[in-house]
């Protein structure tokens, strides 16, 4: 464990054991934290953490990445937020220097006052931390989802939507409907759709694959998925197919050279 590194190299005895009577102070107040001040401080610690995390992926090189980081992290210290992991170094290395009267001393408290400071106080504060972490960081990815995702999520779960009513209903491919996805998506759906209800179509897939998709913006990765009739592949990019769309495009792709 880290705390134990420095509790060994006797760090904590630099400075007139100032460095460890700082260590225990910090650590004692933090073992007797109510349960709702350590959960509240949980919450905001993570939200400065993982917005840190969110400016990192943002930055492009090294130097940008580590001016992004430090001031939410510098913040989240300096506001005394609460982080599991740092207590889990800073209630530890507390507990063993409880024994120490010289940094009892140099940090102006009795064996009484850090009564807490133990596994149980450890524990105690650990918990609420924690679940306090958890939501911050919830709330930071919801915003983000909200803001950047949602949308593109329910426009993957409405893809099959009106593929499943088109499929069912025998409607001509042209009344597909429009679904707001990137165009290789919307592409597949035209084809596929196509593919089932016109049949002159589908012989020109069969008989020159390269012609009878011209105009549609379609990867050669998902040409190759169309050919082998790969239908995992295909359900990842346009949505949930029905079982008689499986059963065509096992049967009838999968036995086709296109």
């Amino acid at each position: 464990m880290p705390w134990s590194f420095i509790y060994y190299s006797n760090f904590w005895v630099a400075d007139g054991f100032k460095v460890g009577a700082n260590s225990i102070i910090i650590a004692n107040a933090k073992a007797n934290l109510p349960f709702l001040t350590a959960f509240v401080r949980g919450i905001m610690c993570n939200i400065l953490v993982c917005l840190a995390v969110w400016l990192c992926f943002g930055a492009r090189t090294t130097i940008d990445k580590i001016f992004a980081i430090i001031f939410p992290i510098t913040a989240f210290v300096a506001a005394g937020f609460e982080h599991s992991i740092a207590n889990m170094y800073f209630i530890p290395m507390g507990i063993a220097l409880t024994g120490k009267a010289e940094v009892l001393n140099a940090a102006g408290l009795s064996a009484t006052q850090v009564a807490n400071l133990n596994v149980v106080g450890f524990i105690n504060n650990l918990i609420p931390v924690t679940l306090g972490n958890i939501v911050g960081g919830t709330l930071v990815g919801g915003v983000y989802w909200y803001v950047y995702l949602r949308k593109e999520r329910a426009a993957d779960m409405l893809a099959a939507r009106p593929w499943l009513t088109n499929i069912i209903n025998r409607r001509p491919a042209t009344q597909l409907a429009t679904v707001h996805t990137d165009p290789e998506t919307n592409a597949l759906i035209r084809v596929l759709a196509k593919a089932r209800d016109d049949n002159a179509f589908l012989a020109k897939l069969t008989q020159d694959s390269h012609k009878a998709l011209e105009g549609y913006n379609i990867s050669p990765e998902a040409k190759a998925a169309l050919a082998s009739g790969d239908v995992r592949w295909l359900e990842s990019r346009v949505g949930i197919l029905d079982e008689p769309l499986k059963t065509w495009l096992e049967s009838r792709l999968s036995q086709e050279k296109w």
